[in-house]
């Protein structure tokens, strides 16, 4: 029988252990994670999270999704006209690519569409100056037409040396990782 990804959905914030529990069975899963934006009413922060909020990938035989719907603080699978909604490779590996090349990743609802294929749309402005052409790259979207889902990331800005350090202790504060280990200083 062929494994296929699915969706599971999980309690709120539930995402890490749910993905702990499913790695530790020898179970396939996917748990994209980016850096959010929550915007408050005086200010915003940014926060290391999951792209997905309460959503897991697993890739496994239709009859293993009921072992998988048994475990701790996963509540069910999502459904797609009374059916467990199965997810095209092609749409996970774009959301990987995503999640490999850009930091900060916006969702975007759309309508849900099983027979349309993955689409990507890079955003580049063109310009024209002393006979020579100019293409700046702008970002990249991509549509997930069966989770219903637009991916849109922003062209990064290059960063300081500060910067980068600091972004470094950030995911090593989130991953629960000790910088000074992570750069290889002993103290």
């Amino acid at each position: 029988m062929e494994r296929n990804w699915y969706v599971i959905c999980t309690k709120k914030k539930k995402e890490r252990k749910v993905a702990a529990i499913l790695n530790k069975e020898g179970i396939e899963n996917y748990c994209p994670f980016t850096i959010l934006e929550i915007k408050n009413v005086s200010r915003s922060s940014k926060e290391f999270g999951p792209l997905f909020s309460s959503y897991i990938f697993v890739k496994v035989q239709p009859e293993d999704l009921k072992k998988v719907k048994r475990k701790p603080y996963v509540l069910n699978t999502l459904y797609w006209k009374s059916e467990p909604a199965v997810i095209n490779s092609d749409e996970i590996n774009a959301i990987k690519m995503m999640c490999d090349n850009y930091s900060t990743i916006s969702l975007e609802k759309i309508a849900v569409s099983a027979s349309e294929r993955v689409g990507v749309v890079e955003r580049s402005i063109t310009g024209y100056n002393n006979h020579t052409v100019l293409v700046q790259h702008q970002g990249i979207s991509v549509n997930l037409p069966s989770l219903g889902y637009t991916l849109n990331a922003e062209r990064e800005k290059e960063k300081t040396a500060a910067e980068k350090i600091r972004e470094v202790e950030y995911t090593a504060r989130a991953n629960r990782f000790n910088p000074l280990v992570f750069f290889g200083i002993n103290l």
